[in-house]
């Protein structure tokens, strides 16, 4: 068992802010796309992960077929119920709980190079999948189905520790692994200062994204709907480890290191390793501050703080990179837009101080207006004048950068999405029709 002790956590804590790039090199950019399978036609139905007896179709057969056919893709399972592929430039395609297919670029010096990288794979993918009957939807929360519709797929320890963990929060936990899924945008910290300022209006913009960019209408219990469904859900599933993270008052003042440090050790405990070592749920509500103090032995070890580490869901989440979370999976029409405004206004200086001045006076009302922007979208109090202002931001910084950082279709794209939705104040969400993707 490797001790774990007070210094050790917070030097953990500190290298998740630290940029994992030599000092000097350019700021890397990643995306990360996960896709909804279901059959094509009027009443799509769940797609399998892997192969059954009713030989329906089946992820497993189409990708395994598709890279012998392609030459795009390779099968790096490493065991019986793995699933994975390396694609030709590096990235990866893997799976969610429910059988979401994610493709996860490799770091790339420019947007539009990892742009270029999951067109490359998507693009095609998505062709062989229709004609075998397949549609990978892009939407932030499965409209046709529900949990009982979508078992576990990946059938792993963790997966069911994480189940059974969530399924104390109600229906959403499960919703949240089965039927979400999400456009993630990382990004580089820079150097220490720029580290700081990046995380604070990363954070910020937590409505703007939600709103900016939800796409998946959820009726909720009162009879109103949210255009980001997929938010809500994170929302209600465990607010220990969920949201923005925005710190005010004297508070600011701390580093984001220590921030996040307090919300780590505050955060509930989800999973705990049995006598046999194997991952389970851990008790309810066992904040893992409590577990290092002693009140629920044995006492947690570096293991245990590494799995606790990787259980914090925040909107904004430091792994040596900013994990930008919050933004629902969009249709094809619309990928290049959230990996055009966030790189723009982020890796500029000049951008990020324009959008500190925009977003600093919503700090306070931060963690209340990222709710209401799930639900409301860009009519969420102040959200929709602060999304067009930081569209506008991110516009002029792209035009700062050299021809080909933003390759044109990036641009354009972004141009019709900030004058359809940005501009009406309306999201995807507001114009969802049939089976679109």
């Amino acid at each position: 068992m490797s001790l774990l002790s007070a210094p050790r956590m917070w030097r953990d804590v500190a290298a998740l802010f630290t940029s994992t790039g030599p000092p000097g090199t350019p700021d890397l950019i990643g995306v990360e796309i996960e896709l909804i399978p279901v059959t094509r036609g009027s009443d799509p139905r769940p797609v399998r992960l892997f192969e059954s007896a009713a030989r329906a179709p089946s992820l497993q057969g189409l990708l395994q077929d598709w890279a012998r056919s392609s030459g795009l893709i390779h099968d790096e399972r490493r065991g019986p119920g793995d699933l994975r592929f390396r694609t030709i430039h590096g990235g990866w395609i893997t799976f969610e709980p429910g059988g979401q297919l994610e493709l996860s670029s490799a770091p790339r010096p420019t947007p539009s190079a990892a742009f270029a990288e999951v067109v490359s794979v998507l693009d095609p993918l998505r062709e062989a999948a229709y004609a075998a009957g397949v549609k990978l939807v892009g939407r932030g929360l499965n409209p046709w189905h529900d949990v009982q519709d979508v078992p576990l797929q990946v059938e792993s320890p963790r997966y069911h520790a994480m189940d059974e963990y969530l399924r104390r929060y109600g229906p959403d936990g499960a919703r949240m692994m089965r039927l979400t899924a999400a456009m993630q945008i990382n990004l580089d910290f820079g150097n220490p200062a720029q580290a700081n300022r990046r995380w604070r209006v990363a954070n910020l913009l937590s409505p703007v994204i939600r709103g900016s960019f939800a796409n998946s209408r959820l009726r909720l219990e009162n009879g109103s709907e949210a255009v980001s469904g997929r938010s809500v859900i994170w929302e209600r599933t465990d607010t220990s480890r969920t949201g923005a993270l925005v710190a005010t008052g004297p508070d600011a003042e701390g580093s984001p290191a220590s921030q996040y440090l307090d919300f780590a050790r505050a955060a509930h405990v989800m999973i705990r390793q049995d006598t046999e070592g194997t991952a389970t749920a851990a008790e309810p509500e066992l904040r893992f501050e409590d577990w290092v103090g002693g009140e629920s032995p044995p006492a947690p070890d570096l293991s245990d703080w590494e799995t606790h580490l990787s259980t914090l869901f925040p909107d904004v989440r430091p792994r040596g990179w900013l994990e930008l979370r919050a933004i629902d999976a969009p249709r094809r029409r619309w990928w290049a837009v959230p990996l055009t405004v966030l790189p723009a206004v982020l890796l500029d200086d000049e951008a990020v101080s324009l959008t500190l001045e925009i977003l600093e006076p919503l700090a306070p009302h931060i963690a209340d207006l990222a709710r209401r922007a799930g639900v409301e979208g860009l009519r969420a109090g102040p959200v929709g004048e602060a999304a067009e202002q930081v569209f506008l931001a991110a516009l002029e910084a792209a035009h700062r950068r050299p021809p080909g950082y933003f390759s044109t279709e990036m641009l354009a794209a972004t141009v019709d999405f900030f004058q359809r939705y940005i501009v009406n104040r309306r999201t995807q969400a507001d114009d969802e029709s049939g089976v679109d993707s």
